[in-house]
């Protein structure tokens, strides 16, 4: 008879799931979320850009500035990625007032080269707006946020300097804050929702 021994799987805490990001006491008005154990951290949105389109100097420089970044930063940091609803709803206004400006010229009596005219511009406002709509309901926005950790908000602040000079520019790092952050929070809460 063969007996399994129970082995115990010592952690340290480095290492700790993402779900541990939700312990949230509050939010400073510097952006900063401050955790339950009086901790703080940082969310920074990444700029996206497809690498496999780039030139492979543009490629290099990109390679570059990461690896730069990682050996100038040497604090506690996390790589998150998340799809958010892409919002188009300002195109979809843009585009209904003029499907509502082609209205009131189509109620209007046309000459036939006027009215092929507003006919078209309809027409097109009208599949923009329907496409646009689409696209909230189906395409997700893929987004990648860099987050930091440090013990007090004075050392979040350095960090947050030192993070932006070794890789604010090439990565276009910004802070993020406000709704923003309430929805990356909402996001990680609910990582099954679509």
């Amino acid at each position: 008879m063969i007996q399994a021994k129970n082995n115990e799987i010592q952690t340290h805490g480095e290492d700790q799931s993402v779900v541990s990001l939700l312990n949230t006491k509050r939010v400073t008005p510097n952006g900063y979320v401050v955790d339950d154990d009086d901790h703080y951290r940082a969310y920074f949105k990444v700029r996206s850009d497809d690498l496999d389109a780039l030139a492979d100097f543009d490629k290099l420089t990109w390679m570059d500035s990461f690896a730069q970044m990682v050996r100038t930063y040497t604090g506690d940091m996390k790589l998150l990625t998340a799809t958010t609803r892409v919002d188009t709803s300002t195109q979809q206004l843009y585009y209904r007032q003029h499907l509502i400006a082609a209205g009131r010229h189509l109620n209007k009596r046309l000459s036939g080269r006027e009215l092929r005219y507003w006919q078209a511009r309809q027409h097109l406002a009208s599949e923009v707006v329907n496409r646009c709509e689409n696209i909230s309901r189906v395409v997700g926005d893929l987004n990648f946020y860099l987050i930091i950790f440090t013990e007090t908000e004075s050392a979040m602040k350095n960090a947050t300097k030192l993070l932006l000079r070794s890789g604010g520019s090439t990565f276009r790092l910004q802070l993020v804050t406000g709704d923003n952050l309430k929805a990356i929070n909402h996001r990680v809460a609910n990582l099954c929702e679509e």
